[in-house]
């Protein structure tokens, strides 16, 4: 068993090196006490799914072409023949195609300028889509303060819409912004009081994501057993709807409850499990895996 474990030690470091040669260019926010994985702490791996647009695909993709063309930037702010309206909607296309382009800061900068034109116009949905992306972009740069701000501009525009998905996305962002101010029971009842109520009318991935976040608020509070509970039946639904990231993620996480209550063997076990479904073709997720084989066997060799 010993030979066994420096195997997978020797292993882990290997791909822990290997990964970090080959993705010098992202920086993770380590400060933010809501990232339990080290996929949560890149900006360039988790953003540009989560931003959000008041457009329809068609719409996006056809303001999106329309910025390949050169000076057009110039022309929106210098020119009175665009309406408010054009203008807000260009930068927020605009901002949208920094996101995808890696340039966070000036995405936020855009997304500021269209918050700023987009306040007259009555337009509640575009509103509550500019708040919420800068929230996220903020959120993501770590910047607590300001990502707690314009969560709370989001909010305000969201309500009287009746859009579940949006309400639903909205209270678990404000539950990350709770954990990662240390607001546990917040968090936590913005959870089980209000988003997992309504996430059986959106699936079961909404479900997974529920018990995902409570297992990692509980594990940030050191309740251990609620935590360990969680990550189990977000486990157990990712597996029954084939969601293979949510398995790798939930099962990461269930070793790292299982290594704080000295569980070391089978905290190795579902790193184990973990490695298999990864090596099916989701890489993302090698360096969490690495370093927290790493972290099981410094135990495990004690």
């Amino acid at each position: 068993m010993r030979k066994i474990n420096i195997c997978f030690l020797v292993s882990g470091l290997m791909m822990l090196n290997a990964w970090a040669k080959n993705n010098i260019v992202l920086k993770p926010n380590l400060n933010n006490p809501d990232h339990l994985l080290l996929i949560d702490q890149f900006d360039s791996v988790a953003i540009s799914h989560v931003i959000k647009t008041h457009f329809t695909g068609l719409n996006l993709n056809i303001y999106l072409s329309g910025l390949k063309q050169q000076k057009i930037e110039d022309a929106v702010f210098t020119s009175s023949f665009f309406s408010a309206v054009s203008k807000a909607n260009y930068l927020e296309s605009l901002a949208i195609y920094k996101v995808k382009a890696k340039k966070f800061d000036e995405a936020i900068l855009n997304f500021q300028q269209a918050y700023e034109i987009s306040l007259p116009l009555n337009n509640n949905f575009q509103s509550f889509v500019l708040a919420y992306n800068l929230a996220y972009l903020f959120y993501f740069k770590n910047d607590i303060t300001n990502a707690d701000l314009y969560n709370s501009y989001a909010n305000d525009y969201l309500n009287g819409l009746h859009k579940p998905k949006q309400s639903f996305d909205q209270l678990l962002f404000a539950s990350k912004i709770a954990t990662s101010k240390n607001e546990i029971e917040k968090a936590e009842n913005l959870i089980l009081k209000n988003a997992l109520p309504i996430s059986g009318k959106l699936g079961q991935k909404s479900q997974f994501t529920c018990y995902l976040q409570l297992g990692k608020i509980y594990l940030r509070a050191k309740r251990f057993t609620e935590s360990k509970w969680f990550f189990i039946q977000a486990n157990t639904t990712a597996n029954k709807i084939d969601f293979k990231e949510g398995e790798i993620a939930s099962l990461i996480l269930l070793s790292k409850v299982k290594v704080m209550i000295k569980d070391y063997d089978l905290a190795l076990q579902d790193l184990q499990k973990a490695q298999v479904i990864i090596e099916e073709g989701y890489p993302a997720y090698k360096e969490d895996l690495a370093l927290n084989f790493a972290i099981v066997n410094k135990n495990i060799n004690k």
